[in-house]
């Protein structure tokens, strides 16, 4: 029985491709018609497997998507949090145009300091502010441009 609906699925499916090659006007019709008969098709498959006790079929599918599902959602939440890791990575590499003088001002320091002091500060600082110690990642990039500047004019 199942096999007769879907040929006849089938069967109106190149019906609607002939006459859309002939006839554009009936083309509205024949979609509403394709709507209702893949309607009364489901509706006759999940009586029918209502009616054989071969349900559960469906909702093993039915989990089986779910699962897939909500595996697909995950990544793409983890890939659209990936990019607006890039976007801020970019912004903030981007903006190097940090003076000598803002650098010292970041590590806490005084100007003419030497590559130790420089060294020890950007540590201890970089100790409190890490993302991996309850930091966040603007901080510790600006302490790292900070640190690199500074070494860079030694």
């Amino acid at each position: 029985m199942i096999y007769a609906f879907l040929g006849g699925l089938v069967l109106l499916l190149m019906v609607i491709g002939i006459s859309n090659t002939y006839d554009a006007s009936k083309l509205p019709f024949l979609k509403k018609v394709l709507k209702v008969f893949i309607i009364l098709a489901l509706i006759f498959g999940l009586v029918f497997l209502v009616v054989t006790g071969r349900l559960s079929a469906i909702y093993a599918i039915l989990g089986g998507l779910t699962i897939w599902l909500i595996r697909l959602l995950q990544l793409g939440i983890l890939y659209k949090n990936f990019k607006e890791v890039f976007k801020f990575k970019k912004k903030v590499s981007k903006d190097s145009d940090m003076d000598i003088k803002e650098a010292y001002e970041i590590l806490g320091l005084k100007p003419g300091a030497t590559k130790e002091e420089i060294n020890k500060a950007y540590k201890d600082l970089m100790s409190k502010l890490h993302p991996d110690h309850g930091g966040n990642e603007y901080f510790a990039m600006r302490l790292n441009l900070a640190k690199d500047i500074l070494l860079k004019k030694k």
